[in-house]
């Protein structure tokens, strides 16, 4: 086997052990995300389920909102829709750890206590 030809390739590749200022950037965003991803467990930890679909007759269905994911700050009896609502700049920071989340931990309900039922069992 040509050993040359194996350092030439290794070059090519840039097949280099993280040293100096890469190993600070890989460092940064590993304790990056294990910020997001705490971050976000806090936020869910002290969520609810909100409305999702809302029809004729009031709720259709109820989705899992984190702390902050959706809005309901009625300022006075009259509040506008923007007092009221899903914040999206949540939704779109968060969105594969949420989901994550509502897929598996927390599926949609049709009744907003059907997750409450579940942990009783």
């Amino acid at each position: 086997m040509n050993t040359s030809t194996d350092r030439n390739d290794a070059k090519r590749l840039n097949l280099r052990l993280p040293t100096g200022c890469r190993r600070r950037f890989l460092l940064a965003a590993f304790f990056s995300a294990i910020v997001y991803i705490l971050l976000y467990c806090v936020l869910s930890m002290n969520g609810s389920y909100a409305p999702t679909a809302v029809g004729l007759e009031g709720v259709i269905t109820y989705d899992w909102a984190p702390l902050g994911f959706y809005k309901f700050h009625p300022r006075t009896g009259n509040y506008t829709r923007r007092d009221v609502g899903w914040n999206s700049f949540m939704i779109w920071s968060f969105c594969p750890l949420w989901y994550i989340d509502i897929r598996l931990v927390h599926p949609f309900s049709t009744d907003g206590r059907a997750a409450f039922e579940r942990m009783k069992r």
